[in-house]
């Protein structure tokens, strides 16, 4: 609504796995304009149109704010503030900026779980399976890209072949427990920008409702963030809200989960063409490097 009738000017910035971003500049301010890529598959544009209205209901200021929405001939597109004057990227990360980013996290994992159903029409529960968790949601994104790899591949690694058989290990040993269910932000690695003194998060196209620990390893292992970094933030993050006795437990878990669907992400973009192969290729090896070493070089 802002832009009707106003001259703008439009410039590329960097593009996502799913979407086009510009950057619109007009009469001195400036917005994110985010269109899909794929017209033929529903866009998650709307699921983030969404979650920042819903953010911006319960008072959270460090997003971006939602000027418009809609589906056009080209696909979703989305329109919202422009926030943060550069992105952080790994290891650019101060002390401050953990402590604000840990307090932010914080802040998004205390709303409580009732105002997000009673937002979306949906029943999710104040506790859910941690064993439920991994056996639905999480299998399916392990299996579906692995067997993708396998049809794609003229020779498969076999490294990749040894950890999915950990992987599937790792989903039967899922303790039957029950663990918290909050509003997370669900992709929080690279999303964080910042703006003078100031944090923000963006990309909230896979905001949901699920268990605030797997945001915050996820976080850890995007940003590759140091053993002393970690520390401090969970830190700052528990004088905000408390974590359960098992997310130490299952940090480990998830980080191992976390680490296969990074490598299998890599070499099916290695055996498409797709991406920087040098850049896809050391992923892949830094992922796998990692399976060693958390599963105790079991993978030979």
């Amino acid at each position: 609504k802002a832009l009707l009738g106003r001259e703008f000017e439009l410039t590329d910035r960097k593009s996502g796995e799913s979407n086009h971003n510009f950057i619109i500049k007009s009469g001195g301010e400036k917005y994110v304009l985010r269109v899909s890529k794929n017209i033929s598959r529903r866009s998650r544009l709307q699921e983030e149109a969404k979650a920042l209205e819903f953010l911006e209901e319960n008072g959270l200021k460090e997003i971006p704010e939602k000027e418009w929405f809609g589906e056009t001939e080209i696909g979703a597109v989305l329109i919202e503030t422009y926030v943060g004057k550069e992105d952080l990227e790994k290891g650019d990360f101060t002390q401050e900026e953990l402590r604000k980013s840990a307090k932010l996290l914080a802040e998004i994992h205390l709303t409580p779980i009732k105002k997000y159903n009673n937002f979306f029409n949906t029943e999710k529960k104040d506790k859910a399976s941690l064993r439920e968790i991994y056996a639905t949601e999480y299998k399916k994104w392990s299996e579906r890209p692995y067997r993708e790899y396998l049809e794609i591949a003229e020779e498969t690694d076999k490294r990749v072949e040894k950890a999915y058989e950990k992987q599937e290990e790792l989903f039967e040993d899922v303790p039957d427990i029950k663990v918290s269910q909050r509003p997370v932000h669900g992709d929080l690695g690279f999303n964080v920008r910042r703006s003078g003194e100031k944090i923000f998060f963006v990309d909230w196209e896979y905001f949901k409702a699920g268990y605030p620990g797997h945001d915050i390893v996820y976080f850890f292992e995007h940003e590759g963030l140091s053993m002393d970094q970690r520390e401090l933030f969970l830190g700052e993050y528990r004088k905000h809200r408390e974590l359960g006795e098992e997310f130490e437990e299952n940090r480990e878990r998830y980080r191992k989960f976390l680490a296969f669907n990074d490598a299998v992400w890599a070499v099916k973009r290695i055996e498409r063409g797709v991406g920087d192969e040098k850049k896809m290729r050391d992923i892949f090896e830094d992922r796998m490097s990692q399976l060693e070493d958390l599963h105790g070089g079991l993978l030979h």
